[in-house]
């Protein structure tokens, strides 16, 4: 057990948020080939003719009946794209979901909006890395030190990327915070692989649900796309510090 921050993800965010984000040092160059050497083991084989979606709230117009979205905004545009959890700006990369809900949840969608739904296969098999089958790693206090420490091993490293993809980001937050998983994309795609799965925030069905990343869109078919409108909203919620009390 390491103090928290020593361990490897601690110094590759540290590194890559503060200090430089293009020339490493050559301890982070040697977290950075840990990662990349680890990806044989966590490559997951998708089938020719799977099933995935992709959401975007709203509809493009009405004619009796709400008319969903066509190809051209279901599919990321050319040099158009905007910065992404994976895509640096400009460079498209395709996000979908494998299941229908959390493709829906992700667009961050409320009572009586309106959503297009469009289900795409891919074309050929693909070789996706897959950073949710490891879990965010625990985290202990010493009480000698006064600090949260927990293990080093590469299976916490991992569980650490995947809790910095799946973490939940709305339109405020700083797109520098996308510069840790935008790197580790890149890595996955210049080992040659197709994309990346990882958790999603809104997953209820024991890590079923996945996001996932597609780095070219040439490789999935548009077969479909049809209007949904949210009848509900699901939110969970927990106490996570001590309440605060008041006198008159």
């Amino acid at each position: 057990m390491i103090k928290y921050s020593e361990r490897d993800f601690s110094k590759l965010y540290r590194s890559i948020m503060t200090e430089n984000r293009y020339i490493f040092s050559a301890e982070i160059l040697e977290i950075i080939k840990k990662i990349n050497d680890f990806f044989v083991n966590r490559v997951e084989v998708v089938p020719v003719g799977s099933i995935m979606y992709r959401a975007q709230k709203g509809v493009a117009g009405f004619d009796d009946l709400p008319i969903p979205y066509g190809r051209d905004r279901m599919l990321p545009l050319d040099h158009k794209a905007r910065e992404g959890r994976a895509n640096p700006k400009g460079i498209p990369y395709i996000y979908l979901s494998n299941k229908e809900y959390i493709a829906i949840s992700e667009v961050r969608s409320w009572n009586g909006d309106q959503v297009s739904l469009a289900s795409f296969t891919n074309k050929r098999e693909l070789r996706l890395i897959d950073f949710s089958s490891d879990d965010t790693p625990n985290l202990v206090i010493n009480f000698n030190i006064s600090e949260m420490v927990s293990d080093n091993s590469i299976e916490t490293l991992w569980g650490d990327i995947n809790q910095s993809f799946s973490r939940p980001v709305t339109s405020n937050d700083d797109a520098a915070e996308y510069a840790l998983t935008q790197m580790i994309a890149e890595c996955v795609k210049n080992s040659g692989y197709d994309g990346l799965f990882y958790n999603s925030y809104f997953s209820k069905d024991n890590k079923e649900g996945k996001n996932i990343v597609i780095f070219d869109k040439n490789l999935l078919k548009l077969h479909k796309v049809t209007v949904y409108e949210i009848e509900g909203i699901d939110v969970r919620f927990n106490e996570c510090t001590n309440p605060h009390f008041y006198k008159d």
